[in-house]
């Protein structure tokens, strides 16, 4: 998450120094947009289905460390953001605000704390993470199972892991 904000922050100043004013904060919201899944599938889990209960501890938890939601799916995500910031602003705004998204889904691709991004939904739902060099491709059954046979995960060690 540190690594997103850097980046965030570097295209967000790019973009000031290119004249967007305060326009440049939204570039590096960007780099953080897509995470919105996390809080909104645990409030559904929550509130909807009623799954457990809110504490800070448990806010977070081993499923919550999956990104197989919404906005975790590249192929869709990138082109609409580049066509949004396009129309807002121009070509050059649209293309920073992809450049962090797209930091964000390769981050959440190489770092070991994730379990990769879903680059081609819907053709497939298949995640691919890259660990030690290889490619490592799981279906969501697979994240599932190994979700449900990992010890349990705090909200606590989940952000400490993510540092």
């Amino acid at each position: 998450m540190i690594i997103d904000g850097i980046i965030g922050l570097i295209l967000g100043l790019i973009a000031f120094w290119c004249g967007f004013g305060t326009y440049s904060f939204l570039i590096l919201l960007a780099a953080y947009i897509v995470d919105v899944d996390i809080p909104l599938n645990e409030t559904w889990r929550i509130v909807i289905k009623k799954e457990k209960k809110l504490t800070f501890n448990s806010f977070l938890d081993r499923y919550s460390y999956t990104h197989k939601f919404w906005f975790h799916k590249p192929l869709i995500i990138l082109p609409i953001a580049f066509i949004i910031g396009t129309s807002y602003l121009n070509w050059i705004f649209g293309l920073l605000i992809w450049a962090a998204l797209l930091e964000h889904f390769l981050n959440d691709t190489l770092n070991n704390n994730f379990d990769g991004v879903q680059w081609l939904w819907p053709i497939n739902s298949i995640s691919y993470k890259i660990r030690n060099g290889k490619i490592e491709q799981k279906t969501k059954e697979q994240l599932r199972s190994e979700a449900e046979n990992q010890p349990d995960r705090t909200t606590k060690r989940i952000l400490k892991d993510n540092r």
